[in-house]
């Protein structure tokens, strides 16, 4: 059996608002259509910043542990879309949450930061070249599971959003 070898990093942080590059149609978009991705010794890396948008009528919930949720990198591969990243993500879901109200926008950074075939999450340099989209799910409602107000539970799936399409390409530092 292998052991694996868990890859340290943050998979989103806080972002400023910036332009849109998807439809407005499109709740999760990123801020361009092209993103250089950085390969290093030991390890690959992109950040892409996107903004949520909650299109529909009422709150929508993100939850994740202290923060948004992670979101799954999906590369186009003909007809078909196939995961290319997971990020390794804590399984807990605690403060802060963030509600996002009808019209309103979160903003954060998608970072991409896998091996390049020593550790997990894997993103293997053969594979960069490409088109992708970030797919994320977003909940109506969350309950509290312990009498004291510390854990909490996503009560009602609401949706999975796809950010519009970007191209991924190499960069060597």
């Amino acid at each position: 059996m292998r052991a694996a070898l868990v890859l340290p990093c943050f998979f989103l942080f806080a972002y400023p608002t910036w332009t849109r590059a998807g439809p407005p149609e499109t709740p999760l978009v990123t801020d361009r259509g092209r993103y250089e991705v950085e390969f290093h010794a030991d390890r690959v890396e992109v950040k892409i910043p996107l903004t949520y948008t909650n299109l529909s009528g009422q709150v929508r919930f993100l939850p994740g542990c202290q923060g948004p949720p992670a979101g799954v990198l999906e590369k186009r591969e003909g007809n078909q879309w196939v995961v290319a990243f997971a990020p390794i993500a804590q399984a807990c879901l605690s403060h802060p949450v963030p509600e996002v109200i009808p019209r309103g926008t979160f903003s954060f950074e998608f970072q991409v930061c896998g091996s390049r075939g020593s550790f997990e999450p894997e993103f293997k340099p053969s594979a960069v070249k490409g088109t992708y989209r970030v797919r994320w799910k977003v909940f109506k409602t969350m309950a509290w599971t312990s009498p004291d107000g510390t854990s909490l539970k996503p009560d009602t799936y609401s949706s999975t959003v796809y950010s519009n399409e970007f191209s991924l390409v190499s960069w060597h530092p």
